[in-house]
């Protein structure tokens, strides 16, 4: 996991982001903020998986925007089709078709671990390796109850995520349902491909319906906008040759079909002349969360969970006292919600008059803030390292402001 923030005034857009970078259970310090334009005051800051198809995503942006140094950028979303077209092109197209075969198996891989992670063993004692050696060890040590468990979680998944809005390509619907068709028909082969073993296993002691189900739950997971763990959020953020002020858009980049990468917009924000201020964290937000919103979302279903069971023992208790419980906690929710509002909207005040070097030093105090909570918690130290902090205005460009290196700057002039 991580930690990292945006910050953006009419002045500047501050990006901030820990160092940290958690494989199994090893910490190493690694590089999440980058330049994409030599031209345009354009930044990228990701967060959860660092590469895509094994290529690293720094080596990605470096490359990209040494290769478009002459190129001028309009838009913010120029630049994202640019630098998500050079992917396609500079990483998928070169990996060929066993890369794509490999996705196909890592997706199955991916919906199988979603659903297992719901599972009461698996979050007890964790997966055993991947999440197919995790289903082969419950389907043999516990294969009396196993099936049908699996069964449920596999309904619950597609209840519980029936309302994500259906995923779209960038180019147009009839591309997206071809070439999903095809991812499908490949995860299903993998799904086709299980061990023998088991496969007899899910004949006998599975529900008949256990095989059209799993490669329904695939083809609704493939056709939604729902990112697996091992995902890569990306934050494009700066200015375009033609913006005035600055603004963010949020993409996820979740495996590949058969014509390039699955991605879809998650969140964008533009500062104009009504909008004049935005602070806006991502990945691991639960210290920052309490600071801008007064409580963290955590804390705030535990409210409302407990005034829900107290409203219920009330109406239990007392025959001469009738109101709807679940109607009464839905009211305190949305008051607390407008409470969390009231907060951030005193810090949007305050933020929209700042200069460019008070967002950095209050991007960078949150970020350590964040790092110190999860120390002090005895929390694996999933966010930590060095703080690297950018400052993007339309004035001065992009400037690091605080900038880690793995080597001696003296030695290195070159380097930038």
């Amino acid at each position: 996991m991580t930690a990292e923030i945006l910050i953006m005034n009419r002045e500047a857009a501050v990006l901030a982001a820990d160092s940290a970078a958690t494989m199994d259970q090893r910490t190493f310090n690694t590089d999440k903020i980058f330049r994409l334009s030599e031209n345009q005051p354009i930044g990228l800051m990701i967060y959860n998986s660092p590469d895509l198809l094994g290529v690293p995503i720094a080596q990605i942006a470096k490359t990209f925007r040494r290769k478009n140094k002459d190129r001028d950028f309009q838009s913010i979303n120029d630049c994202i089709m640019a630098f998500l077209c050079f992917i396609e092109g500079e990483v998928i197209k070169k990996a060929g078709a066993v890369a794509f075969e490999m996705e196909a198996s890592a997706f199955f891989n991916k919906i199988l671990a979603m659903i297992l992670s719901q599972h009461e063993t698996v979050k007890q004692h964790g997966f055993l390796f991947t999440a197919e050696q995790t289903f082969i060890w419950l389907a043999n040590n516990r294969r009396d109850t196993f099936f049908n468990e699996f069964d449920d979680l596999v309904r619950k998944c597609i209840n519980d995520k029936k309302d994500v809005e259906l995923y779209e390509s960038r180019s147009n619907k009839a591309m997206t349902y071809r070439v999903n068709k095809a991812l499908i028909g490949r995860v299903n082969e993998a799904f086709d491909n299980f061990t023998t073993d088991i496969k007899k296993q899910i004949e006998t002691n599975g529900s008949p319906e256990l095989n059209v189900e799993f490669s329904a739950l695939i083809e609704f997971f493939v056709n939604r906008e729902i990112a697996t763990d091992c995902h890569t959020g990306m934050i494009f953020c700066g200015y375009g040759a033609s913006d005035t002020f600055p603004s963010y858009q949020e993409i996820i980049v979740d495996g590949l079909t058969e014509s390039g990468l699955r991605c879809w917009s998650h969140n964008t924000s533009n500062i104009t002349y009504n909008e004049n201020a935005v602070i806006m964290p991502f990945a691991q937000t639960s210290a920052i969360d309490p600071i801008l919103l007064g409580m963290n979302d955590y804390n705030l279903d535990q409210a409302v969970n407990y005034f829900a069971d107290f409203n219920e023992f009330i109406v239990n208790e007392y025959d001469d006292i009738s109101f709807d419980p679940d109607e009464v906690a839905n009211d305190y929710r949305q008051f607390l919600m407008y409470l969390r509002r009231n907060v951030l909207s005193s810090y949007i005040d305050s933020i929209s008059i700042m200069p460019k070097e008070e967002l950095a030093i209050i991007a960078e105090a949150l970020i350590d803030l964040c790092s110190m909570t999860r120390k002090m918690k005895n929390m694996v130290r999933s966010v930590g390292g060095p703080t690297d902090v950018a400052i993007i205005s339309k004035a001065d460009g992009f400037i690091w402001k605080k900038r880690k290196h793995y080597f001696d700057k003296k030695l290195n002039l070159h380097f930038s």
